[in-house]
């Protein structure tokens, strides 16, 4: 678990607190990761959630958004893993070659700054 200090809850033994880490070290932790997990109470779209994409790491949250998996309180959190863990091994292992062409289309440089721009304009014509 990265970015967490201390665990609210017992946790099993084979799941490790990290804590804060410099970002280099997180970027290689999720780019030999298979799954990531976000699971949290609110969330905008994440950083963490796009660079997981750009390394086509499944992802799993509680926010919805295009390409994860969502869970919510009506899923069993065991059967959505399972799903995952199944598309990750029909693919042989193979990153999420769409989850990787996403993150490229939607979150180069020009493509972000454009969309901004383009809010930017609406508001100020409000």
């Amino acid at each position: 678990i990265y970015g967490m200090s201390v665990s609210d809850f017992p946790l099993p033994q084979n799941i490790f607190i990290k804590g804060w880490v410099e970002h280099s070290i997180f970027q290689k932790a999720i780019s030999e990761a298979p799954i990531l997990l976000r699971l949290t109470t609110h969330d905008a779209l994440s950083v963490t959630v796009i660079e997981a994409m750009s390394t086509g790491c499944e992802v799993l949250m509680t926010m919805p958004y295009e390409f994860v998996d969502v869970l919510n309180e009506h899923d069993g959190i065991e059967v959505k893993f399972r799903n995952i863990i199944d598309r990750i091994q029909e693919r042989g292992m193979i990153p999420n070659q769409k989850l990787i062409q996403k993150a490229k289309t939607d979150f180069n440089k020009e493509t972000v700054i454009k969309n901004y721009y383009d809010k930017l304009k609406d508001i100020l014509k409000k």
